[in-house]
């Protein structure tokens, strides 16, 4: 019997994916941090790659004020992968359904990036 319910749970686990904490709504901003993996309601799952940034420090005369790059992999129910790139410039919703809703840095001289929001559509 103890097999039994231990085969139950691990199935019902592998069924269910991620729960808890880590599933977000599509349509709805979420927090994100590089590593983390959140899954969304149609089954797939959003893996943070990198957050990077190019902003220009103080006391420094820049070109442009640089900007920041968010590096997504999305990975369906159907282990279909598609690799995304957002881009701070492009903060409106992109064709594809996501997009970067805001980015919060440190006041420093080096800017840090302190947090990330993104959207993501229900494509």
């Amino acid at each position: 019997m103890n097999k039994f319910i231990t085969l139950l749970f691990i199935l019902i686990t592998i069924i269910l994916g991620c729960t808890g904490d880590d599933c977000v709504e599509f349509d709805t901003p979420f927090s994100i941090e590089e590593g983390q993996t959140y899954c969304l309601p149609d089954g797939s799952e959003i893996s943070v790659l990198s957050i990077e940034h190019s902003y220009c420090p103080c006391n420094v005369q820049c070109v442009w004020q640089g900007e920041a790059l968010i590096s997504l992999r999305r990975v369906t129910s159907d282990n279909i992968i598609t690799n995304i790139d957002l881009h701070e410039e492009l903060v409106d919703e992109n064709p594809d359904g996501y997009a970067i809703h805001s980015i919060s840095t440190s006041q420093d001289c080096i800017p840090v990036i302190e947090e990330v929001e993104i959207i993501i559509g229900n494509i």
